[in-house]
């Protein structure tokens, strides 16, 4: 777990999954022998405390996507969003860069968003610094998962001799009667 941060004034928490640190916009993963190449990041932002009358209105959820979507520098090519009976709301951005998604539950004040980018010059921390302001959390846990990680190729090694299959010589055939 990594320290606590400050996301806009309020108390986040992270965790970091990586082994660089979250602050990098980088691609890639460090394995020890160079940068082992990634598709993209996807931040998990869990949002706490949040006003109901904030989180249950379909425009400002909206809203804040569209938000998001500028902060990250991204390109938001459509949006979706509805809101369901007796409350909630779900929003989701399509971004030429990948999507953001809130879905709420005004009743627990909760808020789960998602915002995966495969572009590494978008800023998807900015993103949900932008969620998590307005849609006004007091408390807010955000955590970053490196997705699509591409193994590096097997490199060509001898086969140790006990892995070697043994070669019999040929048997004298045996006389059928």
């Amino acid at each position: 777990m990594r320290s606590s941060r400050s996301l806009l004034g309020r108390s986040i928490r992270r965790l970091d999954l990586r082994s660089r640190s979250v602050g990098s916009r980088r691609q890639g993963l460090s394995d020890g022998g160079g940068t082992v190449p990634t598709i993209g990041s996807h931040w998990i932002l869990e949002m706490y405390d949040c006003p109901a009358e904030v989180i249950d209105d379909v425009g400002l959820v909206s809203a804040a996507i569209r938000g998001a979507a500028k902060a990250a520098r991204s390109t938001l090519l459509h949006e979706s969003a509805h809101s369901f009976e007796p409350q909630g709301v779900t929003a989701l951005g399509l971004l030429a860069e990948s999507h953001i998604s809130v879905h709420t539950w005004p009743e627990l004040g909760y808020a789960a968003c998602d915002v995966l980018v495969v572009d590494p010059a978008a800023d998807p921390e900015a993103a949900c610094a932008h969620l998590a302001s307005a849609l006004e959390s007091r408390h807010h846990h955000l955590q970053r998962i490196d997705r699509g990680r591409v193994p590096a190729p097997p490199r060509p090694t001898e086969p140790s001799r006990s892995a070697r299959p043994r070669t019999s010589p040929p048997s004298d055939p045996v006389p059928v009667r």
